[in-house]
C-alpha cells in the first residue's frame, strides 16, 4: 500500500493550513481526498488520522498536520500521523481520537499504538 510507503520511506512533514477537496483519480488509485501545500501538489492520502479530524469538524477550518511525506512517480503523498484540532492555537496532539499530553515528553498517549514526539503523535 502507499501509505505504508510513505509512512515507512518518508521525510517528516508539518503543515499549517486548509485541506483542499480534490476529485482528482490519480493513476496510482490511491485514494487522496484532498490536497495541501503550494498550489495543491501534495495528495492527503485518507487513513485514520484524517477520518478522526474531519469527524471533528476539521474540513474548512486551518489546521496543524504532522505526519511523512514522499514522491512517487511525479507525484507527492502525505499520510497524516497526527492533527491538533486547529493550528495555531492548536497545542497538543490527537492520537485515534484522543488528545495526548505533549507537556512531558516522551508522553504515552491514552490509547495503544500513539505515542508522542517533538514533531507531534505518531503511530507506535
Amino acid at each position: 500500500m502507499m501509505a505504508q510507503q510513505v509512512l515507512s520511506d518518508g521525510q517528516p512533514y508539518t503543515y499549517v493550513g486548509h485541506l483542499v477537496p480534490s476529485d482528482r483519480v490519480l493513476a496510482s488509485k490511491v485514494a487522496a481526498p484532498y490536497t495541501i501545500g503550494p498550489d495543491g501538489t501534495i495528495f492527503v492520502i485518507a487513513n485514520e488520522v484524517l477520518d478522526d479530524l474531519l469527524a471533528r469538524g476539521g474540513e474548512g477550518a486551518r489546521l496543524q498536520l504532522a505526519g511523512r511525506l514522499l514522491e512517487v512517480d511525479d507525484v507527492t503523498y502525505f499520510v497524516a500521523t497526527a492533527s491538533p484540532r486547529r493550528a495555531p492555537d492548536g497545542a497538543g496532539a490527537w492520537c485515534r481520537g484522543e488528545r495526548l499530553d505533549t507537556s512531558g515528553l516522551p508522553a504515552v498517549g491514552a490509547r495503544r499504538g500513539c505515542r508522542a514526539s517533538l514533531s507531534g503523535a505518531e503511530w507506535g
